[in-house]
């Protein structure tokens, strides 16, 4: 114990507490880096070692004095600490005989350097033995598997026992990923899916793990780089848990390790799970918060069936206390630096393991710890016998020999994929919201009678996208007219015409156009809402207020932080990248993504129709009027009401040419059957005494508009052009 920690120590290197145990670790730190010592230190043993170090590079420091000034390493035994440089790290004193070391060092000399091979394949180790056949329901499941072999022989990894979590690592060009695959499909090889799922993050795009994808054993696979879909898959595991919490409180028993041994046919445990994580250190470059997450469930999982496999290449500042605290075995492959090394081991022998030997790497269990050459991903042994200078053929991957050995599929998945954009919408509904930390999504509907929709987003989020879904979700809504006086008489309309909703697009600009017409045309809009469902479109400083009494809102992407928290968007949904169609749903007691369906665009009914002739119009009509712009037939006496100028004059014109007989006033109560008003803007209507309804006025009328009075009734009218002279005259 603690020889291992003496290989890569830098030199020179002093030694300092009791005599004869500062002579054993002279002696142990000879061994470990297989050379002799000289001066004072050496012995006839040391003619064994491969090596010699320099003369004085090791020196005993007598008990009560300094260590020399230069010495870049001091190894203290009665304190159990060496110190590289000034940093210091705790250390398992390693104090070796005379006897020890010569035995020690005469193996060594017998068998070369080191007694593994370079290379070794799974199939070429013999297999650890399961604890009752795979199938069987009444056997304990035991999470074992070979994974390579030491100097005593097969090394074999046992999650119930060194577990129940692995952390890995290991220096690019180490051979992290064939002992990732090999660690992952080697388990997967002993229990079928029924047994055991696994969950693949693989945040380098899938290049450490990805052969394990194809497993039938698979319940999540996440290779990119993005929070969303990380938070996805870690909410989802986090509900896998709490579903294995209730399993047990049902069950009435504490653990599910006593669910195995149980059994029973009736209700048997449910798979174990394993969650293998490759480069979880870029979980927190994602989010702060995800690396605590990881550490929850790692302590969570003990009890649950769930085991996690941590890899990293950089674990220096990654493997937290939380982490560390429920590993139960650490497999150091070469890191980049003693500092590294030291982080997963205590010590800096992993950074003196040979960078010429991939897969060597250093096994700390909690009941040993060894030195072992990992098992490449491979099904098939080499030959014995094969063309001297020809590389074995590699054969089948231990991946799938495994598929072909399991040719069923697993359970339910443990995340959902992310939601597509292309989906087509529920009956009745604009969308999909995505529950991923309740592993189910749901159809997004508005219930016009809770309160309103509303769209809140930048321009280019979708916000016309989203209306037009809600359209089609409700046949029959009426979309505000973007003309001042159509918009102000829809209003009017909407409360008494029994429409299922009022939609309104880019409600800022509907409101300012409207306040031409309407004056308090904000007040107005929450009037009618108050009457008829209403959907609008808004940016985000419109219409806060609007935000408490809404039924349903839908927080487009594209917001900033502090927008999106306004408007009520929890901050681990908050994302400030714009996707045209997603949003933050938020309903009453729920909150989650959500894709907006693309719906084709369908012209809803009008409640206002433009005031235009139309070229067909009947010859006797002299125009159209009304909210359905109908013609316009006039007969008997006709006063045309307003000041003299063209626009009377024109009016004259179009309803002479119909027969009509026509006078002209500058004020109405002539007494005439039905008035004409030219010029019909909100200023001249009060001139006149006229208190019309919103809609009849228009700020800037245009040629022909008019408002006619026929009794007590009152109706936009829009008159055709007046003929020509040449027209009239023929």
């Amino acid at each position: 114990v603690g020889l291992d920690a003496l290989a890569g120590l830098p030199l020179p290197v002093a030694i300092v507490g009791e005599s004869r145990m500062a002579r054993g670790a002279a002696r142990a730190l000879a061994l470990a880096q297989d050379a002799a010592l000289g001066g004072a230190l050496a012995e006839p043993w040391m003619r064994w070692c491969a090596g010699a170090l320099p003369a004085g590079s090791v020196e005993v420091v007598e008990p009560g004095a300094r260590p020399a000034s230069e010495a870049a390493t001091v190894i203290d035994v009665d304190a159990g600490a060496i110190s590289i440089r000034g940093r210091r790290i705790p250390w398992r004193p390693a104090a070796v005989t005379p006897a020890t070391a010569e035995l020690a060092a005469r193996r060594g000399a017998s068998t070369g350097a080191s007694d593994l091979p370079a290379t070794v394949r799974w199939a070429e180790l013999p297999q650890a033995p399961a604890a009752g056949p795979a199938s069987s329901v009444r056997a304990p499941r035991r999470l074992i598997a070979s994974i390579g072999v030491g100097q005593d022989g097969v090394v074999a990894l046992d999650l119930d026992r060194d577990g129940p979590h692995v952390l890995v690592a290991g220096t690019t060009g180490s051979g992290k990923s064939a002992l990732l695959e090999t660690l992952t499909a080697a388990l997967a090889h002993g229990l079928g899916p029924t047994h055991l799922g696994i969950g693949l993050i693989d945040l380098k795009g899938g290049a450490g793990i990805g052969a394990c994808a194809a497993l039938p054993h698979v319940r999540g696979l996440l290779t990119d780089l993005d929070a969303s879909h990380a938070r996805r898959a870690l909410l989802g595991v986090a509900h896998e848990l709490r579903e294995r919490k209730r399993a047990l409180a049902r069950e009435g028993l504490a653990s599910w390790r006593e669910w195995e041994a149980r059994g029973g046919a009736t209700s048997p445990a449910p798979a174990r799970l394993l969650l293998v994580v490759d480069e979880f250190q870029e979980l927190g470059g994602l989010d702060p918060r995800f690396v605590p997450e990881l550490a929850r469930l790692a302590a969570q999982g003990r009890s649950l069936g769930v085991h996690l496999v941590l890899a990293t290449q950089r674990p220096a500042g990654s493997v937290t206390p939380e982490i560390r605290a429920n590993v139960g075995t650490v497999i150091a492959l070469r890191t980049a630096s003693p500092a590294e090394s030291v982080d997963v081991l205590g010590d800096a022998a992993a950074a003196a393991l040979a960078p010429d030997r991939p897969g060597r790497a250093i096994v700390a269990t909690p009941s040993r710890r060894l030195t072992m050459q990992a098992a490449l991903p491979l099904a098939t042994p080499r030959a014995p016998v094969r063309p001297a200078g020809a590389a074995p053929p590699p054969g089948p991957s231990l991946a799938e020999a495994t598929r072909i050995r399991w040719p069923e599929t697993g359970a339910e998945p443990l995340w959902l994929p992310p939601l597509d954009p292309g989906a087509a919408p529920p009956p009745g509904g604009i969308g999909w919201v995505d529950l991923p930390a309740a592993r189910a999504r749901r159809p997004v509907r508005w219930d016009p009678h809770g309160g309103p929709c509303v769209v809140v987003g930048p321009r280019g989020s979708g916000r016309s996208t989203a209306l037009a879904a809600i359209a089609a979700a409700a046949p029959g809504a009426v979309a505000l007219p973007a003309d001042p006086r159509e918009a102000a008489r829809t209003l009017e309309l909407a409360a008494s015409a029994s429409i299922p909703a009022l939609l309104i697009d880019d409600v800022e600009r509907a409101c300012a156009s409207l306040e031409s017409v309407l004056r308090g045309a904000e007040q107005a809009l929450e009037a009618v809402a108050r009457r008829v469902p209403v959907a609008l479109a808004c940016g985000p400083g419109w219409g806060a207020r609007w935000a408490a009494r809404a039924g349903l809102r839908l927080v487009l992407s594209g917001l900033d932080r502090v927008e999106q928290t306004l408007w009520g968007v929890p901050a681990d949904l908050v994302s400030t990248s714009l996707v045209p169609g997603h949003a933050v749903a938020i309903g009453p007691g729920w909150t989650g993504e959500c894709r907006i369906a693309r719906a084709p665009h369908v012209d809803g009914p009008r409640l206002v129709e433009p005031l235009v002739c139309p070229p067909g119009l009947a010859p006797d009509a002299v125009g159209v009027t009304g909210d359905a712009a109908r013609p316009l037939r006039l007969t008997g006496g006709v006063v045309v009401v307003g000041p003299p100028g063209r626009e009377r004059a024109a009016a004259v014109a179009t309803i002479a040419s119909a027969g009509a007989a026509v006078d002209t006033s500058e004020r109405l109560g002539t007494g005439a059957g039905i008035e004409v008003i030219v010029e019909p803007d909100a200023a001249h209507l009060r001139a006149l005494g006229l208190r019309v309804p919103p809609g009849l006025a228009d700020a800037e009328p245009g040629p022909g508009r008019v408002v006619i009075r026929s009794g007590s009734e009152l109706a936009a009218g829009q008159l055709r052009p007046a003929p020509s002279p040449d027209t009239r005259s023929g």
